[in-house]
This record gives structure tokens, C-alpha cells and sequence, in this order.
């Protein structure tokens, strides 16, 4: 939708384009919070469900038109047409105010903050097999601390099981559901000189997906204890429906999940393991 030339000239010409992640802004209870759900009402949502989508709305918060999220690409036409026409016609009043929002104090339960000295890697999946296949993206994030362990080849079990639970996943068609603890059957990761190896096995509840894969990369660092490069990949067999938006077809598939340290990461944009409940993903032993 949004590689659409019409969807992305008409946005970036007649909107100022805002991205966030409703999981988090549903949950506040600060001015912005208030100000989403005042747009969100319009549509008939109530507090409690998630509230995905694509908005317009004018400076006063007056909702002018919007659309479920999982837009197929077969409704792109009718979208494309209605958004141009909702703009086409608007007029915005020269009393139409912005209301003001002041800087949120940041509840760490509901909307976690980057961790001073941390530093991130994205991480992409991929159906490797699959020309077609998407390329997923989340985001890795260590702590000042972990950095330190890892640079002295200390691999612990909090890092361990967050990539197991948390980033050994396959989030290529939406949102995916996390492996729980009991779901690790087997993990022999080591990580000697700087060098990341090993292999696991995953297999969920009543076996309704797994994967089997073995992993290789490297670490490296500063004198101050920060890493410096950081690059990972886990390839290996993978099978089943651990996704809330989208479904496989039955049968194994071949899938890769790499990580590259990126200083240039956005720090606002959280791992999609912190959702729920961000304690767990500091600490997955939980």
C-alpha cells in the first residue's frame, strides 16, 4: 500500500505522515494518550482492543477518514480513491488548533525507554527458499552490561533464551507469537574468542511449530567495553503457524534470521519481544 506512487505523493504532500506503535500509545495514561483515544472513539473503539489502522485526521483531532490495518492489495484502488478524495475536499479552518501536548513522563511499563549506553541490531528473517517471501525487521537491543559480558565471551542465559525466545522467530507474514521457555528443547550456543556458535531446537506446545538451526557470528569491541561489530545468522528447518496474522502452508521450510549491529537504529522503536510484558525480555527466565 504504502509503495503505492499516488498513496506516497499524496501523503507526503497534503499530511504530516506519523508512524507509531498502537500496542504502546493505546496504553498510556498521559495527555497523548488521551489525545489518540479522542481520534480512535471516533471510530467506535473502546479500550481493551487493539486499535490498528491508518488514520487522517485534521489538526484539531477530528477523525476524516480511516481504514482497518491488513489492507489487501486487491483494496488498494478503492483506498487509493478514497484518500485522495477525503483530501481533495477538505478545508481546514483557520481556527483549527493543534492541541497542545506536553512531553509525557515515561511509564516503563507500558512504553519502555532505551537503556543509556545500550546499543541495538536489527534483526531480519527471511523464507529463504521463497523467492517471494518478505523480509521481516525487529530490532536486538543489549544493555551497557551485557556488552561488557559478551566482550569478555561470557554468553548468559538472559541473552541466550532472549534470542531464543524472542528473536529466533518467524515474523515474516505479521505479528508473531514468542516460544515459551518450555518450548526450548535444546540450545548449545557458546561464544569463545568472540566467535557466536552452536544450535537449537524449538518446538512448540502439542507440536504445532518448530525450528531447528544452527547458528555462527562474531562479536567485537572497544577498549571501553562497547561492541563495535556485531553480525549473526541462524539457518535452519523450519515448520508450523506461530504467527497471529498470517498462516504457512503445512510442510518444512528452510529459514534464516540474521543480526547486524546498526548505531544508526532508532532507539524509539522497541523489540516486538518487550510487548505484554518488557520485564521478561531484559530477563526471559521469568
Amino acid at each position: 500500500m504504502f509503495e503505492d506512487d499516488v498513496v506516497l505523493t499524496t501523503i507526503r504532500e497534503k499530511c504530516i505522515p506519523v508512524t507509531i506503535d498502537q500496542f504502546y500509545t493505546r496504553r498510556q495514561s498521559d495527555k497523548e494518550g488521551e489525545y489518540y483515544w479522542s481520534i480512535v472513539k471516533q471510530r467506535g473503539y473502546e479500550k481493551g482492543k487493539t486499535t490498528q489502522g491508518f488514520y487522517l485526521v485534521s489538526p484539531s483531532g477530528k477523525l476524516l477518514y480511516s481504514k482497518s490495518a491488513g489492507l489487501n492489495q486487491w483494496q488498494l484502488p478503492t483506498f487509493k480513491k478514497e484518500l485522495v478524495d477525503v483530501l481533495d475536499t477538505f478545508a481546514p479552518s483557520t481556527a483549527e488548533v493543534m492541541p497542545k501536548l506536553t512531553v509525557p513522563t515515561p511509564d516503563l511499563k507500558t512504553t519502555p525507554r532505551f537503556p543509556a549506553g545500550a546499543v541495538i541490531a536489527r534483526v531480519h528473517a527471511k523464507a529463504i527458499a521463497q523467492t517471494d517471501s518478505p523480509v521481516s525487521q525487529d530490532f536486538l537491543w543489549l544493555t551497557a552490561d551485557e556488552q561488557k559480558r559478551l566482550l569478555d565471551n561470557t554468553l548468559t542465559d538472559e541473552i541466550k533464551y532472549r534470542l531464543l525466545r524472542y528473536h529466533f522467530i518467524d515474523n515474516t507474514l505479521g505479528e508473531p507469537k514468542r516460544w515459551k521457555k518450555q518450548d526450548i528443547i535444546s540450545e548449545s550456543l557458546t561464544l569463545v574468542d568472540g566467535k557466536l556458535s552452536g544450535s537449537f531446537v524449538l518446538k512448540s506446545e502439542k507440536n504445532q511449530a518448530g525450528y531447528t538451526a544452527h547458528v555462527l557470528g562474531h562479536i567485537r569491541g572497544d577498549d571501553q567495553g562497547r561492541i563495535t561489530q556485531l553480525k549473526m545468522v541462524a539457518e535452519g528447518s523450519y515448520y508450523g503457524n506461530t504467527n497471529i496474522a498470517g498462516i504457512r502452508e503445512p510442510g518444512e521450510f528452510p529459514l534464516a534470521v540474521s543480526f547486524r549491529l546498526d548505531p544508526e537504529a532508532p532507539t524509539g522503536v522497541l523489540p516486538q519481544g518487550m510487548k505484554g510484558w518488557p520485564p521478561s525480555y531484559w530477563n526471559p527466565l521469568l
